[in-house]
Protein backbone atom coordinates (compact mmCIF):
# COMPACT_ATOMS: atom_id res chain seq x y z
CA UNK A 1 0.00 0.00 0.00
CA UNK A 2 2.81 2.38 0.89
CA UNK A 3 4.55 1.77 -2.47
CA UNK A 4 1.26 2.15 -4.35
CA UNK A 5 0.79 5.54 -2.71
CA UNK A 6 4.35 6.89 -2.95
CA UNK A 7 5.66 5.73 -6.36
CA UNK A 8 3.47 8.13 -8.43
CA UNK A 9 4.51 10.99 -6.13
CA UNK A 10 8.19 10.15 -6.46
CA UNK A 11 7.76 10.35 -10.23
CA UNK A 12 6.04 13.70 -9.82
CA UNK A 13 9.05 15.12 -7.96
CA UNK A 14 11.04 15.35 -11.20
CA UNK A 15 8.37 17.44 -12.94
CA UNK A 16 7.87 19.68 -9.91
CA UNK A 17 11.63 20.23 -9.67
CA UNK A 18 11.52 21.33 -13.32
CA UNK A 19 8.93 23.93 -12.33
CA UNK A 20 11.26 25.31 -9.64
CA UNK A 21 14.18 25.47 -12.09
CA UNK A 22 12.00 27.11 -14.74
CA UNK A 23 10.75 29.78 -12.36
CA UNK A 24 14.28 30.47 -11.08
CA UNK A 25 15.75 30.83 -14.55
CA UNK A 26 12.86 33.02 -15.68
CA UNK A 27 13.44 35.34 -12.71
CA UNK A 28 17.18 35.55 -13.36
CA UNK A 29 16.93 36.07 -17.14
CA UNK A 30 14.11 38.60 -16.86
CA UNK A 31 15.29 40.48 -13.77
CA UNK A 32 15.46 43.87 -15.56
CA UNK A 33 11.97 43.58 -17.01
CA UNK A 34 10.62 42.36 -13.67
CA UNK A 35 12.09 45.38 -11.90
CA UNK A 36 10.99 47.79 -14.64
CA UNK A 37 7.37 46.69 -14.21
CA UNK A 38 7.49 46.36 -10.41
CA UNK A 39 6.54 42.70 -10.82
CA UNK A 40 8.72 41.31 -8.05
CA UNK A 41 5.72 40.36 -5.92
CA UNK A 42 3.97 38.59 -8.81
CA UNK A 43 7.11 36.61 -9.69
CA UNK A 44 7.65 35.80 -6.02
CA UNK A 45 4.13 34.36 -5.82
CA UNK A 46 4.76 32.36 -8.97
CA UNK A 47 7.95 30.92 -7.51
CA UNK A 48 6.28 30.27 -4.14
CA UNK A 49 3.50 28.32 -5.88
CA UNK A 50 6.02 26.04 -7.61
CA UNK A 51 7.99 25.70 -4.39
CA UNK A 52 4.88 24.92 -2.32
CA UNK A 53 3.76 22.25 -4.81
CA UNK A 54 7.13 20.53 -4.53
CA UNK A 55 7.15 20.87 -0.74
CA UNK A 56 3.63 19.45 -0.41
CA UNK A 57 4.51 16.48 -2.60
CA UNK A 58 7.74 15.79 -0.67
CA UNK A 59 6.02 16.09 2.73
CA UNK A 60 3.31 13.66 1.63
CA UNK A 61 5.98 11.19 0.54
CA UNK A 62 7.93 11.70 3.76
CA UNK A 63 4.83 10.99 5.85
CA UNK A 64 4.06 7.84 3.89
CA UNK A 65 7.63 6.56 4.03
CA UNK A 66 8.29 7.61 7.62
CA UNK A 67 7.14 4.30 9.20
CA UNK A 68 9.31 2.21 6.87
CA UNK A 69 12.66 2.81 8.57
CA UNK A 70 11.37 2.29 12.15
CA UNK A 71 9.54 -0.86 11.06
CA UNK A 72 12.59 -2.40 9.40
CA UNK A 73 14.84 -1.36 12.29
CA UNK A 74 12.40 -2.83 14.80
CA UNK A 75 12.14 -6.01 12.74
CA UNK A 76 15.93 -6.29 12.72
CA UNK A 77 16.10 -5.82 16.49
CA UNK A 78 13.27 -8.27 17.16
CA UNK A 79 14.86 -10.94 14.94
CA UNK A 80 18.20 -10.50 16.69
CA UNK A 81 16.54 -10.64 20.11
CA UNK A 82 14.53 -13.73 19.14
CA UNK A 83 17.63 -15.52 17.86
CA UNK A 84 19.58 -14.67 21.02
CA UNK A 85 16.61 -15.66 23.27
CA UNK A 86 16.12 -19.04 21.60
CA UNK A 87 19.85 -19.58 21.32
CA UNK A 88 20.40 -18.79 25.01
CA UNK A 89 17.70 -21.32 25.93
CA UNK A 90 19.23 -24.03 23.73
CA UNK A 91 22.72 -23.34 25.05
CA UNK A 92 21.49 -23.53 28.67
CA UNK A 93 19.82 -26.89 27.95
CA UNK A 94 22.88 -28.36 26.24
CA UNK A 95 24.83 -30.91 28.19
CA UNK A 96 28.49 -30.65 27.21
CA UNK A 97 30.67 -27.64 26.65
CA UNK A 98 31.29 -28.71 23.03
CA UNK A 99 27.54 -28.73 22.28
CA UNK A 100 27.21 -25.30 23.85
CA UNK A 101 30.01 -23.92 21.66
CA UNK A 102 28.39 -25.36 18.52
CA UNK A 103 25.02 -23.84 19.46
CA UNK A 104 26.68 -20.51 20.22
CA UNK A 105 28.37 -20.50 16.81
CA UNK A 106 25.05 -21.35 15.09
CA UNK A 107 23.35 -18.53 16.98
CA UNK A 108 25.94 -15.97 15.72
CA UNK A 109 25.60 -17.27 12.13
CA UNK A 110 21.80 -17.07 12.21
CA UNK A 111 22.02 -13.57 13.66
CA UNK A 112 24.32 -12.46 10.82
CA UNK A 113 22.03 -14.00 8.19
CA UNK A 114 19.00 -12.30 9.69
CA UNK A 115 20.74 -8.90 9.65
CA UNK A 116 21.74 -9.40 5.99
CA UNK A 117 18.14 -10.25 5.04
CA UNK A 118 16.78 -7.19 6.84
CA UNK A 119 19.53 -4.97 5.36
CA UNK A 120 18.52 -6.18 1.89
CA UNK A 121 14.94 -5.10 2.61
CA UNK A 122 16.15 -1.68 3.77
CA UNK A 123 18.27 -1.34 0.60
CA UNK A 124 15.25 -2.29 -1.50
CA UNK A 125 13.23 0.46 0.15
CA UNK A 126 15.98 2.96 -0.73
CA UNK A 127 15.91 1.77 -4.34
CA UNK A 128 12.13 2.10 -4.44
CA UNK A 129 12.49 5.70 -3.27
CA UNK A 130 14.98 6.62 -6.00
CA UNK A 131 13.81 4.38 -8.84
CA UNK A 132 10.78 6.47 -9.98
CA UNK A 133 12.88 9.65 -10.36
CA UNK A 134 15.57 7.68 -12.15
CA UNK A 135 12.96 6.21 -14.51
CA UNK A 136 11.64 9.67 -15.38
CA UNK A 137 15.17 10.98 -16.01
CA UNK A 138 16.06 7.91 -18.09
CA UNK A 139 12.86 8.34 -20.09
CA UNK A 140 13.84 11.89 -20.99
CA UNK A 141 17.33 10.86 -22.04
CA UNK A 142 15.86 8.05 -24.10
CA UNK A 143 13.52 10.50 -25.87
CA UNK A 144 16.50 12.61 -26.92
CA UNK A 145 18.61 9.62 -28.00
CA UNK A 146 15.81 8.02 -30.02
CA UNK A 147 14.49 11.26 -31.55
CA UNK A 148 14.66 11.11 -35.33
CA UNK A 149 15.95 14.36 -36.90
CA UNK A 150 13.37 15.91 -39.19
CA UNK A 151 16.12 17.36 -41.42
CA UNK A 152 18.00 14.54 -43.15
CA UNK A 153 21.07 14.78 -45.35
CA UNK A 154 20.65 14.48 -49.08
CA UNK A 155 24.26 13.51 -49.63
CA UNK A 156 25.19 15.94 -52.45
CA UNK A 157 28.60 17.50 -51.85
CA UNK A 158 29.84 18.18 -55.35
CA UNK A 159 30.56 21.08 -57.67
CA UNK A 160 27.63 22.97 -59.16
CA UNK A 161 27.42 24.85 -62.44
CA UNK A 162 25.98 27.95 -60.74
CA UNK A 163 27.51 29.84 -57.80
CA UNK A 164 25.82 32.14 -55.30
CA UNK A 165 22.38 31.57 -56.82
CA UNK A 166 19.21 31.25 -54.72
CA UNK A 167 15.81 30.38 -56.15
CA UNK A 168 12.39 29.85 -54.58
CA UNK A 169 9.78 27.99 -56.65
CA UNK A 170 6.24 28.29 -55.27
CA UNK A 171 7.54 27.79 -51.74
CA UNK A 172 5.12 27.42 -48.84
CA UNK A 173 5.84 26.66 -45.21
CA UNK A 174 3.63 26.01 -42.20
CA UNK A 175 4.73 25.60 -38.60
CA UNK A 176 3.38 22.50 -36.80
CA UNK A 177 -0.15 23.03 -35.42
CA UNK A 178 -0.33 26.51 -36.99
CA UNK A 179 -3.70 27.68 -38.28
CA UNK A 180 -2.28 28.80 -41.63
CA UNK A 181 0.95 28.92 -43.64
CA UNK A 182 3.73 31.27 -42.52
CA UNK A 183 4.67 31.83 -46.16
CA UNK A 184 2.65 30.84 -49.22
CA UNK A 185 3.55 30.41 -52.91
CA UNK A 186 6.72 32.52 -52.78
CA UNK A 187 8.82 32.57 -55.96
CA UNK A 188 11.96 34.55 -56.84
CA UNK A 189 15.48 34.11 -58.12
CA UNK A 190 18.62 36.01 -57.20
CA UNK A 191 21.92 35.58 -59.01
CA UNK A 192 25.56 35.80 -58.04
CA UNK A 193 26.65 39.18 -56.71
CA UNK A 194 23.11 40.57 -56.51
CA UNK A 195 21.42 42.00 -53.43
CA UNK A 196 17.91 40.85 -52.58
CA UNK A 197 16.05 42.70 -49.84
CA UNK A 198 12.98 41.45 -48.00
CA UNK A 199 10.69 43.82 -46.11
CA UNK A 200 7.21 43.68 -44.66
CA UNK A 201 5.14 44.16 -41.51
CA UNK A 202 5.94 42.29 -38.33
CA UNK A 203 4.92 38.64 -38.60
CA UNK A 204 4.82 38.62 -42.39
CA UNK A 205 7.21 35.65 -42.66
CA UNK A 206 10.52 37.36 -43.48
CA UNK A 207 12.70 35.41 -41.05
CA UNK A 208 10.89 32.18 -41.85
CA UNK A 209 11.66 32.68 -45.53
CA UNK A 210 15.43 33.16 -45.12
CA UNK A 211 15.66 30.30 -42.60
CA UNK A 212 14.60 27.92 -45.36
CA UNK A 213 17.79 28.67 -47.32
CA UNK A 214 20.30 27.12 -44.84
CA UNK A 215 17.65 24.47 -44.24
CA UNK A 216 16.85 25.16 -40.61
CA UNK A 217 13.38 24.04 -41.71
CA UNK A 218 12.20 22.18 -44.78
CA UNK A 219 9.58 23.81 -47.01
CA UNK A 220 6.20 22.11 -46.80
CA UNK A 221 5.55 22.98 -50.44
CA UNK A 222 7.61 23.95 -53.48
CA UNK A 223 11.38 23.99 -53.84
CA UNK A 224 14.26 26.01 -52.42
CA UNK A 225 17.33 25.82 -54.66
CA UNK A 226 20.90 26.92 -53.96
CA UNK A 227 23.21 26.96 -56.98
CA UNK A 228 20.54 25.17 -58.97
CA UNK A 229 20.26 22.21 -56.56
CA UNK A 230 17.34 21.57 -54.21
CA UNK A 231 18.57 22.17 -50.66
CA UNK A 232 17.09 18.81 -49.63
CA UNK A 233 19.61 17.06 -51.89
CA UNK A 234 22.63 18.66 -50.20
CA UNK A 235 24.74 17.29 -47.42
CA UNK A 236 23.88 19.79 -44.67
CA UNK A 237 27.50 20.74 -43.96
CA UNK A 238 28.18 21.25 -47.66
CA UNK A 239 25.13 23.49 -48.00
CA UNK A 240 25.96 25.62 -44.97
CA UNK A 241 29.60 26.07 -46.04
CA UNK A 242 28.21 28.09 -48.96
CA UNK A 243 26.22 30.38 -46.67
CA UNK A 244 27.16 33.07 -44.15
CA UNK A 245 24.26 33.60 -41.76
CA UNK A 246 23.73 36.48 -39.33
CA UNK A 247 20.70 35.84 -37.07
CA UNK A 248 18.20 38.41 -35.88
CA UNK A 249 19.43 38.09 -32.29
CA UNK A 250 23.22 38.31 -32.04
CA UNK A 251 24.80 35.11 -30.73
CA UNK A 252 28.15 35.51 -28.98
CA UNK A 253 30.21 32.71 -27.45
CA UNK A 254 32.44 32.97 -24.41
CA UNK A 255 36.01 33.44 -25.61
CA UNK A 256 38.16 35.89 -27.53
CA UNK A 257 36.96 38.21 -30.28
CA UNK A 258 39.08 36.28 -32.77
CA UNK A 259 37.47 33.01 -31.69
CA UNK A 260 34.01 34.50 -32.23
CA UNK A 261 34.88 35.85 -35.69
CA UNK A 262 37.00 32.96 -37.00
CA UNK A 263 34.40 30.37 -36.11
CA UNK A 264 33.28 27.08 -37.62
CA UNK A 265 34.70 23.98 -39.25
CA UNK A 266 36.75 25.98 -41.79
CA UNK A 267 38.44 28.24 -39.22
CA UNK A 268 41.83 26.61 -39.86
CA UNK A 269 41.73 27.98 -43.42
CA UNK A 270 41.70 31.60 -42.22
CA UNK A 271 44.41 33.78 -40.71
CA UNK A 272 44.52 36.66 -38.26
CA UNK A 273 44.63 39.05 -41.22
CA UNK A 274 41.36 37.58 -42.49
CA UNK A 275 39.79 38.21 -39.08
CA UNK A 276 41.02 41.80 -39.04
CA UNK A 277 39.72 42.38 -42.57
CA UNK A 278 36.30 40.99 -41.63
CA UNK A 279 36.14 43.28 -38.59
CA UNK A 280 37.05 46.26 -40.77
CA UNK A 281 34.26 45.44 -43.21
CA UNK A 282 31.82 45.02 -40.31
CA UNK A 283 32.89 48.41 -38.85
CA UNK A 284 34.04 46.67 -35.68
CA UNK A 285 37.81 47.07 -35.73
CA UNK A 286 37.75 50.40 -33.86
CA UNK A 287 36.01 49.15 -30.72
CA UNK A 288 37.89 45.82 -30.83
CA UNK A 289 41.28 47.58 -30.80
CA UNK A 290 40.17 49.60 -27.77
CA UNK A 291 39.39 46.40 -25.85
CA UNK A 292 42.03 45.03 -23.52
CA UNK A 293 43.92 42.49 -25.61
CA UNK A 294 42.45 43.63 -28.93
CA UNK A 295 41.34 40.66 -31.00
CA UNK A 296 42.48 38.41 -28.17
CA UNK A 297 40.27 40.36 -25.77
CA UNK A 298 37.79 38.28 -23.81
CA UNK A 299 34.07 38.37 -24.60
CA UNK A 300 31.91 37.10 -21.75
CA UNK A 301 29.08 34.61 -22.10
CA UNK A 302 26.25 36.03 -24.24
CA UNK A 303 28.49 39.05 -24.91
CA UNK A 304 27.48 40.82 -21.73
CA UNK A 305 30.60 43.01 -21.75
CA UNK A 306 29.85 44.52 -25.18
CA UNK A 307 26.89 46.55 -26.44
CA UNK A 308 24.11 45.28 -28.70
CA UNK A 309 25.55 47.04 -31.75
CA UNK A 310 29.04 45.69 -31.03
CA UNK A 311 27.69 42.15 -30.70
CA UNK A 312 25.91 42.53 -34.02
CA UNK A 313 29.07 43.74 -35.75
CA UNK A 314 31.04 40.77 -34.41
CA UNK A 315 28.33 38.47 -35.82
CA UNK A 316 28.51 40.23 -39.20
CA UNK A 317 32.31 39.90 -39.18
CA UNK A 318 31.89 36.16 -38.44
CA UNK A 319 29.77 35.70 -41.56
CA UNK A 320 32.06 37.84 -43.75
CA UNK A 321 35.21 36.08 -42.51
CA UNK A 322 33.80 32.80 -43.76
CA UNK A 323 33.96 34.12 -47.35
CA UNK A 324 30.72 32.39 -48.39
CA UNK A 325 28.90 32.46 -51.70
CA UNK A 326 25.75 33.79 -50.03
CA UNK A 327 25.35 36.19 -47.10
CA UNK A 328 22.05 36.25 -45.21
CA UNK A 329 21.33 39.18 -42.88
CA UNK A 330 18.17 38.57 -40.85
CA UNK A 331 17.21 42.06 -39.65
CA UNK A 332 20.86 42.46 -38.70
CA UNK A 333 21.21 46.21 -39.22
CA UNK A 334 18.44 47.24 -36.82
CA UNK A 335 20.89 47.33 -33.88
CA UNK A 336 23.18 49.77 -35.74
CA UNK A 337 22.91 53.54 -35.95
CA UNK A 338 22.28 55.06 -39.39
CA UNK A 339 25.90 56.16 -39.88
CA UNK A 340 27.34 52.73 -39.07
CA UNK A 341 24.60 51.07 -41.14
CA UNK A 342 25.53 53.13 -44.21
CA UNK A 343 29.29 52.64 -43.77
CA UNK A 344 28.84 48.89 -43.30
CA UNK A 345 26.69 48.49 -46.41
CA UNK A 346 29.13 50.50 -48.51
CA UNK A 347 32.00 48.38 -47.21
CA UNK A 348 30.12 45.17 -47.95
CA UNK A 349 29.36 46.33 -51.49
CA UNK A 350 32.99 47.26 -52.07
CA UNK A 351 34.76 44.34 -50.41
CA UNK A 352 32.40 41.43 -51.08
CA UNK A 353 31.66 41.97 -54.76
CA UNK A 354 30.53 38.68 -56.25
CA UNK A 355 28.84 37.57 -53.02
CA UNK A 356 25.07 37.28 -53.08
CA UNK A 357 23.42 39.29 -50.30
CA UNK A 358 19.96 38.57 -48.91
CA UNK A 359 18.88 41.24 -46.44
CA UNK A 360 15.84 41.21 -44.17
CA UNK A 361 15.27 44.74 -42.90
CA UNK A 362 12.76 47.14 -41.39
CA UNK A 363 14.47 50.36 -42.54
CA UNK A 364 13.81 51.55 -46.06
CA UNK A 365 17.20 53.28 -46.04
CA UNK A 366 18.95 49.94 -45.55
CA UNK A 367 17.44 48.31 -48.64
CA UNK A 368 16.58 51.07 -51.10
CA UNK A 369 19.76 50.44 -53.14
CA UNK A 370 19.10 46.69 -53.43
CA UNK A 371 18.92 45.15 -56.90
CA UNK A 372 15.55 43.66 -56.00
CA UNK A 373 13.12 44.15 -53.12
CA UNK A 374 10.39 41.69 -52.14
CA UNK A 375 7.51 42.92 -49.98
CA UNK A 376 5.80 40.29 -47.82
CA UNK A 377 2.44 40.58 -46.12
CA UNK A 378 0.81 37.70 -44.28
CA UNK A 379 3.25 35.28 -45.89
CA UNK A 380 2.52 36.34 -49.47
CA UNK A 381 4.53 38.42 -51.93
CA UNK A 382 2.61 41.66 -52.46
CA UNK A 383 5.41 43.63 -54.09
CA UNK A 384 8.49 42.83 -56.17
CA UNK A 385 10.91 45.23 -57.82
CA UNK A 386 13.26 48.12 -57.21
CA UNK A 387 12.70 50.90 -54.70
CA UNK A 388 11.43 53.37 -57.31
CA UNK A 389 9.07 50.85 -58.84
CA UNK A 390 7.63 49.77 -55.49
CA UNK A 391 7.10 53.38 -54.43
CA UNK A 392 4.82 53.72 -57.44
CA UNK A 393 3.09 50.34 -57.51
CA UNK A 394 3.08 48.84 -53.98
CA UNK A 395 0.90 50.54 -51.38
CA UNK A 396 2.31 48.61 -48.39
CA UNK A 397 5.90 49.48 -49.33
CA UNK A 398 4.97 53.10 -49.96
CA UNK A 399 3.24 53.34 -46.58
CA UNK A 400 6.29 51.87 -44.82
CA UNK A 401 8.57 54.31 -46.64
CA UNK A 402 6.36 57.34 -45.97
CA UNK A 403 5.99 56.46 -42.28
CA UNK A 404 9.78 56.34 -41.91
CA UNK A 405 10.40 59.48 -43.93
CA UNK A 406 7.71 61.60 -42.26
CA UNK A 407 7.52 59.90 -38.87
CA UNK A 408 3.81 59.25 -39.39
CA UNK A 409 1.97 55.98 -39.79
CA UNK A 410 0.20 54.93 -42.97
CA UNK A 411 -3.20 56.35 -43.60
Amino acid sequence: MTMWYTVPRFKKIQWLTDGINRATRENLDGIRVIRAYNAEEYQQKKFDKANDDLLENNVANAHAMAPMHPITSSLNNFLTLAIYWIGAGLIAAAGSTGDKMVLFSDMIVFSSYAMQVVSAFMLMIGIIRGLPRAMVAAGRVEEVIEAEPSIKDGGFDGVTDAEGEVEFRDVSFSYPDAEGPAIEKVSFKVGKGQTLAIIGPTGSGKSTLVNLIPRFYDATGGQVLVDGIDVREYDQKALRRRIGYVPQSAVIFSGSVEYNVNYGDTSADRTEDDVRKALEIAQGIDFVEKMEGGMDGHVSQYGRNVSGGQKQRICIARAVCKRPEILIFDDTFSALDFKTDLALRESLKRETAGTTNIIVAQRIGTIMDADRIIVLDKGKVVGDGTHDRLMKECGIYRNIAMSQMTGEGPE
